[in-house]
This record gives C-alpha cells, sequence and structure tokens, in this order.
C-alpha cells in the first residue's frame, strides 16, 4: 500500500481516487484505513460482516459455475456512500468489537461447506486488499476459485 507522509502526521491514502488525507488515529473516507502512528494499518484485519453460501448466480458473472454456490464472505467499510445501497448497514459502518477470523479458516470453511471458492462481496472487498490478498493465496493453493464482487473505485 503506497502513502505519502506530511509533517504534522497527515497520511495521504492512494488506495482509490478519493486519496484521503488521513489525520494520526483518524480513518478514511472508508472507515477501515487508519493512521496508527504515522503507519497506515487496517485495524479490522479479517472482521468479517457476513458469512453466506450463496449461489454463485448471485454474483455479476456469466455461466460461471452455474447452479454451483460459493462462500461469500463480507467486510464492514465502503469507499462509496451509495443512498440505495442494500447493505448500507454494513458498508457504511465498522464493528470495532469484531473479532478477526484467519485466512485459513475461511478457506477451510469453503472447504467444509462445499463451495468451489470464495467471493469477496457486501461492500467493498477490496479496501481490505491485504486480508484478501492472503485469503486468495491460500484459497488458489487449495484448489478454490477466488471471485471478488467490486465497485472498481480503485487506484
Amino acid at each position: 500500500m503506497s502513502f505519502a507522509e506530511l509533517r504534522d502526521g497527515t497520511l495521504h491514502c492512494s488506495l482509490c481516487p478519493h486519496r484521503c488525507s488521513i489525520a494520526p488515529d483518524h480513518a478514511g473516507i472508508c472507515r477501515v484505513r487508519y493512521n496508527r502512528s504515522g503507519a497506515l494499518a487496517l485495524p479490522y484485519y479479517g472482521f468479517l460482516s457476513s458469512v453466506a453460501l450463496d449461489p454463485i448466480e448471485k454474483k455479476p458473472l456469466f455461466h460461471f459455475y452455474p447452479g454451483r454456490s460459493i462462500l461469500s464472505i463480507g467486510f464492514y467499510g465502503c469507499n462509496f456512500r451509495c443512498p440505495f445501497c442494500q447493505n448500507h448497514t454494513i458498508s457504511q459502518q465498522v464493528n470495532e468489537r469484531g473479532t478477526s477470523v484467519p485466512p485459513e479458516e475461511v478457506c477451510s470453511l469453503a472447504v467444509e461447506r462445499g463451495s468451489f471458492g470464495i467471493a469477496y462481496t457486501y461492500s467493498e472487498p477490496v479496501i481490505h486488499y491485504e486480508y484478501v490478498l492472503d485469503t486468495a493465496q491460500i484459497a488458489r493453493e487449495r484448489g478454490l476459485k477466488n471471485v471478488i464482487v467490486t465497485n472498481g473505485y480503485l487506484n
């Protein structure tokens, strides 16, 4: 993750086009990229807002494993503020009391539930890209497919 630091400890996050200026001990627009003592942090690494086994047809894909189910995981926070969002209760807040679910556990759950893969969805998953990347790498090693449902508002 690239960022620039200013003299007063403010960080400029470059993950998305908002290019947030994040003061020390504050978060950016997404509410999950955080300035912790001059370093850009993801304090909600692995905090899942939702876990469900969904039909793949709920994802914006065409003829990708039709008729199969995929383990879908969601996260808190988003870099958009859409007034019509069907998932606003998770995308517009952060659960600070949540617990982190290790990537290995998510991959094991996908296998246990008979899923062919993992979908990162429900809000904007890429603002949690460290967790998504860690999980996706393990999933791939286990022969699972990875699906990212994103708004695409990223640098």
